[in-house]
C-alpha cells in the first residue's frame, strides 16, 4: 500500500503545511495489520471499472505514475502545489494532478485525482467519498458470536487465584513512601470500632499497634453493599510531604502502540485495588491504626 500521506489535505496523524480544502480533522491513531483485508469499492474512472481501496486516513485520491501512463495517459497531467507528507514526516510532491469523469451507481462528477512517483495501490479518499456520496459499511457494529457458558467457567477456572471471592493481593515488589527530610510527624489520633473491627478480621490490611509518629485522620464511607471503606485524610499531612513522581504512569499513546494487533481485550476492576498494594517499613506514615497496605486518598 502506498504511504499515508498529507498536504493540502490533512491524512492521518500529519498536520499540513497548507490551508486545508476540506477542514477536516487528523486521527490521532494509525494501526497497519496485515490480517486485516483491505476495503476495496468499485468506480468507473475515465471509461474505465477500477477497483480503488478505500483509505479513510487520506483526503485525497491517487494513483501511480506507473498506472497513470498504462490507462490515463491521454489525460492530461496538471502541474499541481501540493505539497504531500508520508506518515514518517518525509515529504513528497506530486508528479501532477488528473482530472478523469468518475462515476459510482447515479452519482458523476469529474474529481482531482493526484498522480504520485512509485506509488503501489489506488487509494479511494475522502474527497471522493463525500463527492460521490459512498457509504461505508459499519465497522464499528459488535456482534456476539457465542456465549459459551463452558468456556466461560474454564477460563475463570484457569485463572481461579484473579476471580477467587475476597481480596486480592498484588505480587510485584513492596511499595515505598517517601517523604521529605526533616519532616515531623503529624498528630495522633484514636482508631474507631470500624478500623478495630476490620483490624481482627485477619485480612493484613490493618494491623494494631502500641503507639506510632504519625497519624491521619480517617473518613469512613459506607459504600452500596453496606460495608465500611475506611479512608484516611492524607491531604492534611502525609500528602503534603510526600516525594511525588511527576510521571508514573506510562502515556495512553504508549499502551495503545503495545495494543496493537490484538484481537482480545477486557477490562478487569480490581476490588479494593489500594488495599492490595503491600506497604514495606514505610507503612509507619499511613497509621490511623498501622496500615500494612496502601489506603485510598494518598497521593500517588
Amino acid at each position: 500500500m502506498y504511504p499515508y500521506i498529507a498536504g493540502q489535505y490533512s491524512v492521518n496523524v500529519v498536520q499540513s503545511e497548507t490551508d486545508s480544502l476540506l477542514n477536516s480533522e487528523a486521527s490521532d491513531e494509525v494501526m497497519v495489520c496485515s490480517h486485516y483485508k483491505p476495503l476495496f469499492i468499485s468506480l468507473t474512472v475515465h471509461g474505465r471499472d477500477v477497483q480503488m481501496e478505500c483509505d479513510t486516513g487520506s483526503a485525497i485520491s491517487c494513483i501511480s505514475y506507473e498506472l497513470y501512463k498504462q490507462q490515463f495517459s491521454n489525460l492530461k497531467l496538471n502541474m499541481c502545489s501540493l505539497l504531500l507528507r508520508y506518515y514518517s514526516g518525509e515529504q513528497v510532491k506530486p508528479v501532477g494532478v488528473i482530472r478523469p469523469l468518475v462515476k459510482y451507481k447515479d452519482k458523476e462528477k469529474h474529481l482531482d485525482l493526484y498522480v504520485i512517483k512509485n506509488g503501489k495501490s489506488i487509494l479511494l479518499g475522502r474527497q471522493w467519498l463525500a463527492e460521490l456520496n459512498i457509504k461505508l459499511p459499519p465497522f464499528g457494529s459488535l456482534n456476539c458470536l457465542s456465549n459459551d457458558v463452558f468456556n466461560l467457567n474454564d477460563f475463570s477456572s484457569r485463572y481461579c487465584k484473579v476471580f477467587a471471592d475476597g481480596l486480592g493481593r498484588f505480587t510485584g515488589p513492596l511499595v515505598s513512601i517517601r517523604v521529605h527530610a526533616s519532616t515531623s510527624a503529624g498528630l495522633c489520633v484514636t482508631c474507631t470500632r470500624g478500623a478495630r473491627t476490620r483490624a481482627a478480621g485477619g485480612d493484613g490490611i490493618l494491623t494494631p499497634v502500641d503507639h506510632s509518629d504519625w497519624a491521619t485522620i480517617i473518613v469512613p464511607e459506607v459504600k452500596k453493599d453496606g460495608n465500611i471503606r475506611i479512608c484516611a485524610d492524607y491531604k492534611l499531612i502525609l500528602n503534603k510531604v510526600i516525594e511525588v513522581d511527576r510521571y508514573p504512569l506510562p502515556r495512553v499513546e504508549d499502551l495503545l502502540v503495545r495494543l496493537q494487533g490484538g484481537q482480545w481485550f477486557s477490562k478487569i476492576d480490581l476490588s479494593q485495588a489500594y488495599a492490595q498494594i503491600v506497604l514495606d517499613e514505610s507503612a509507619k506514615y499511613t497509621v490511623i491504626n498501622t496500615h500494612t497496605r496502601a489506603c485510598l486518598g494518598i497521593t500517588a
